[in-house]
C-alpha cells in the first residue's frame, strides 16, 4: 500500500535529485532537546527506563509474533521490524522523560501511556478484526512508528503555518532523527519517512491562548458535533469495520458532552482562554462518566 502508493504519488525528487519528504514549508526548525540527546539510542532507552520498559516489550513481543505470517514475504522483514522495535523504545522512554513517570513535567494524555493504548489495543483490534494480512508489512510498521512517535513533542510555542503545528513539525522532525538513528535510509525507506510527514502533520491539535478562547469552544462544540455526525467519514474500510460500531455507540455520549459543555459555559459566563474551555470540557466528560 505504502510503497505502491505514497512513493508513486508523493515520494518525489527535488530539482538537485535529492529525494524530498517534508510536504509542508514551516518558517523554524526543531533541533533536538536535552531528552532526545540523553535517550540518543536504544541502549541509553534501556538503561534509563530499567523495568518500566517492560509493559512495552510486552507489546512488541505480541506485535511480533501477529506479524510473523507476513515475514517471509521480504528478505529484509526481520531487520526492519528490529529497526521499528527500536525506534518505538527510544521513544517511549523519551515521552516518559518528558511528560511521564520518568520526568518531571507530568503531560495528564501526552505520556508513555498513551504509546501503549495506541500500540496495544487501538493496533490489536485492527488485527483482529481483519486478519494480519489485510496490509502489508511496511504499512503495519508505520501504524507502530506512528503510535509511538505522533506526540513526542508537546511543549513548543504556537506556530501555526502551512496548516500544521508547532507539536507536530518538531515531533516529524524529531522522527526523522530518530528513524535515522536506527538504521533507516531517507532513500530506501522514503515511502516510510513520508508516510510519518503524513501521519503526524495530520494529528495537528495546537490550542492554548487569550484569542483561543472562542475558537476551542467553538470546535468543542457546533464544530465537533458537526465534525462526528456530518464530515466523519471512514478513509477505510478497515477502520470503517474496525471501529463503527464504537462511533455509533458514542453518538448519544457526544450530544449529552456537547449539551453539558454548552449549560457549564452559560453559567460561568464568557470563557478566558481556550485552557478555560478544556478545563470545563474535562469536568463535563468527568459527570457523564
Amino acid at each position: 500500500m505504502i510503497e505502491s502508493g505514497l512513493r508513486t504519488i508523493l515520494g518525489g525528487r527535488s530539482s538537485q535529485g535529492r529525494s524530498h519528504h517534508v510536504i509542508f514549508g514551516f518558517p523554524t526548525t526543531f533541533p533536538a532537546d536535552a531528552i532526545e540527546l540523553a535517550v540518543a539510542d536504544v541502549d541509553a532507552a534501556r538503561r534509563i527506563a530499567g523495568d518500566r520498559i517492560r509493559p512495552l516489550e510486552t507489546i512488541l513481543a505480541r506485535r511480533l509474533e501477529q506479524l510473523r505470517p507476513l515475514l517471509p514475504a521480504r528478505p529484509d522483514s526481520e531487520a526492519l521490524l528490529d529497526r521499528c522495535a527500536n525506534a518505538i523504545r527510544i521513544a517511549y522512554v523519551r515521552m516518559a522523560r518528558r511528560h511521564g513517570t520518568l520526568g518531571e513535567d507530568f503531560h495528564a494524555y501526552h505520556n508513555e501511556t498513551h504509546i501503549l493504548d495506541i500500540l496495544g489495543p487501538r493496533i490489536d483490534r485492527l488485527i483482529s478484526t481483519h486478519g494480519v494480512l489485510a496490509l502489508g508489512l511496511r504499512d503495519w510498521c508505520v501504524l507502530n512508528l506512528f503510535a509511538a512517535c505522533h506526540d513526542l513533542r508537546q511543549r513548543e510555542e504556537s506556530v501555526y503555518e502551512a496548516g500544521v503545528g508547532a507539536n507536530e513539525r518538531a515531533s516529524t522532525e524529531e522522527t526523522f532523527r530518530l528513524l535515522d538513528r536506527c538504521g533507516f535510509s531517507r532513500s530506501v525507506d522514503a515511502d516510510i519517512y513520508l508516510a510519518m510527514d503524513l501521519t503526524i502533520a495530520g494529528s495537528t491539535f495546537d490550542l492554548d491562548s487569550v484569542e483561543s478562547a472562542q475558537p476551542v469552544l467553538g470546535f468543542l462544540t457546533d464544530g465537533q458535533d458537526r465534525f462526528f455526525f456530518d464530515l466523519h467519514r471512514f478513509n477505510s474500510e478497515l477502520g470503517r469495520q474496525s471501529f463503527g460500531s464504537a462511533k455509533d455507540d458514542n453518538a448519544a455520549r457526544l450530544k449529552s458532552l456537547s449539551l453539558g459543555l454548552r449549560a457549564r459555559i452559560a453559567m460561568r459566563g464568557r470563557p478566558e482562554s481556550g485552557r478555560q474551555v478544556l478545563n470545563a470540557y474535562a469536568e463535563t466528560v468527568a459527570g457523564l462518566v
